[in-house]
């Protein structure tokens, strides 16, 4: 429920917003495993760096690389452990 009127202009923008978004979910679902988990990890990282940066640390894609690799080795859950379906 919202808590406000929208406006049709606003709707007729929704509507657009939902059909790409539904254009390029269908792109993705073609995408094959190994382009999903890279596609996956290469998030993660872009990721996990713009958060480093907004605390002010410093991380570069190698290193957070490194961490998640080390994760997956010591037992502990990681994005690279996981399996994507």
């Amino acid at each position: 429920m919202l808590s406000f009127n929208p406006t049709l202009k606003l709707e007729k923008e929704l509507k657009l917003l939902h059909s790409k978004i539904v254009t390029a979910n269908q792109l993705l679902e073609n995408i094959g495993f190994d382009e999903k988990n890279y596609l996956h990890k290469f998030a993660f990282i872009s990721n996990i760096g713009a958060s480093t940066r907004i605390e002010n640390a410093i991380l570069t894609d190698n290193e957070i690389e490194w961490m998640d690799m080390i994760l997956c080795f010591s037992f502990k859950v990681s994005t690279c452990c996981r399996k994507i379906s």
